[in-house]
């Protein structure tokens, strides 16, 4: 009975998902107030009649048994199978020329911030009604060169970053990267090991990094690695895994009910990523005190899905924003949770930029950059602003971020790279991701598309 129990406590969700809009006369079962006193009838008539079973006790616990086994071997082939799955292979290495390691302190740091899903200014004010003229004149006023056509090299992160932070694209990578492979986890050594980090390593740099909440971005081998020490019983609101664990459970169907939302700490299932954002907003602040040169790659989602920004910074509590496994509700609460996350990252975004530049002994090169848009008609087009030591590096409205190191790395000459042609590519992240479809022409019309 306490094993059944305890199965249908925690199996509420899942079922609840399972019978979603099927009907039984005129009533819909996926309806809360249908589903929860049936819930409650069904369970209630279940264990009851465990309580009469006697002399099928022994099989019934052999079952049991056998289920829980099941259950823990389930999760342990989970935890061995995958770092081998994860763990780059030595094809996914890239070998470069041996360069000089003088710590140099003339050489500038280098500043490379991926505001992700960061739409460029047209089509932040066609489409999500947010005129960000202030913020791209902000930075003009300060040197900076804005991509006013840049568009991303594919529609993901992973691949995004993969590409410009090794120069290159995936198709000049041989044999590795097959149309078939439908597991994108294959780049993220070249993410973690990447070619512009091993050539600046090599020529004297630090390497500083956040934890960003996506493994393939959190350089914990960096020289420099900075994470929150939140403790999950000391937080205000629940954890990611604490908010899966009661949606899942019988207590999800109480969420519903705004007297025991605060009382469970259901304020925000992404209080998480709230503070981890806050800290690095925080805590970047201080890296020019770091002494020496330094390579610093902060990945940062202030403007990214679940939306849990309001335009202050204070958090959103409105579960319409993320209520579908960190979606909006409709297109519009997208609309307006997507508008308050660039609104958000804005507010911050000039006065990380004045203090890394006041604060460096020598002008830095700071890269603020989108690693794609956000959805159709153009997921492509991005942020794309570069700043190099104030000077002008003579770069082309429709400059792509796999030119971008290609650019900066010749100018300091550690290295010559010529320019590659712009091109976009698409794939679906979830189903093919090498899959590539290239768009047609190269990046030369400033154009949604």
């Amino acid at each position: 009975m306490t094993a059944f129990g305890f199965l249908l406590f925690f199996s509420y969700g899942p079922i609840f998902q399972g019978v979603n809009g099927i009907r039984i006369f005129a009533s819909t079962i996926g309806k809360r107030q249908v589903f929860l006193p049936l819930y409650l009838i069904i369970s209630g008539l279940v264990i009851f009649l465990l309580s009469k079973i006697q002399d099928k006790q022994k099989d019934f616990n052999f079952g049991m048994n056998l289920i829980g086994i099941i259950l823990v071997l389930m999760p342990v082939i989970t935890i061995i199978t995958h770092p081998m799955s994860s763990n780059p292979t030595s094809s996914n290495s890239r070998t470069i020329s041996p360069i000089p390691s003088e710590n140099n302190s003339s050489s500038p740091d280098i500043y490379y911030f991926i505001l992700d899903a960061y739409a460029r200014a047209d089509y932040l004010k066609e489409y999500i009604q947010v005129d960000n003229s202030e913020i791209i004149q902000g930075l003009k006023d300060r040197g900076f060169f804005i991509g006013d056509c840049s568009l991303s090299n594919y529609a993901f992160t992973r691949l995004s970053l993969t590409s410009s932070l090794n120069m290159d694209y995936l198709e000049n990578w041989p044999g590795t990267y097959k149309p078939s492979n439908t597991n994108h986890n294959l780049v993220d050594g070249l993410i973690k090991n990447s070619l512009v980090r091993q050539t600046l390593e090599q020529a004297g740099y630090r390497t500083v990094a956040f934890e960003s909440g996506y493994k393939f971005t959190s350089f914990s081998d960096a020289d420099y690695y900075f994470a929150p020490n939140n403790n999950p019983l000391f937080l205000k609101a629940l954890s990611a895994f604490e908010a899966m664990a009661l949606e899942n459970s019988f207590l999800g169907g109480l969420k519903r009910f705004s007297l025991f939302k605060p009382l469970l700490g259901w304020i925000n299932p992404y209080h998480e990523k709230y503070l981890r954002e806050k800290y690095i907003i925080d805590q970047v602040k201080n890296i020019p005190d770091i002494p020496g040169k330094k390579f610093v790659f902060v990945h940062l989602v202030t403007s990214h899905r679940p939306y849990i920004f309001n335009p202050d910074g204070s958090l959103l509590t409105d579960d319409g924003y993320f209520i579908n496994n960190g979606n909006p509700l409709n297109n519009e609460y997208f609309i307006r949770g997507y508008r308050y996350q660039i609104e958000y990252t804005d507010s911050f975004l000039l006065d990380i930029v004045d203090n890394i530049i006041a604060k460096s002994k020598t002008l830095p090169v700071i890269i603020v950059q989108g690693d794609h848009g956000v959805q159709s008609p153009d997921r492509f087009a991005i942020l794309n602003a570069i700043y190099y030591q104030g000077q002008d590096l003579h770069l082309y409205p429709s400059i792509s971020p796999v030119n971008t190191f290609r650019v900066i790395l010749t100018k300091l000459e550690l290295g010559n790279y010529d320019l590659l042609p712009d091109y976009s590519y698409f794939s679906n992240q979830n189903k093919s991701p090498f899959k590539l479809e290239k768009l047609k022409g190269e990046a030369s019309q400033c154009r949604i598309r």
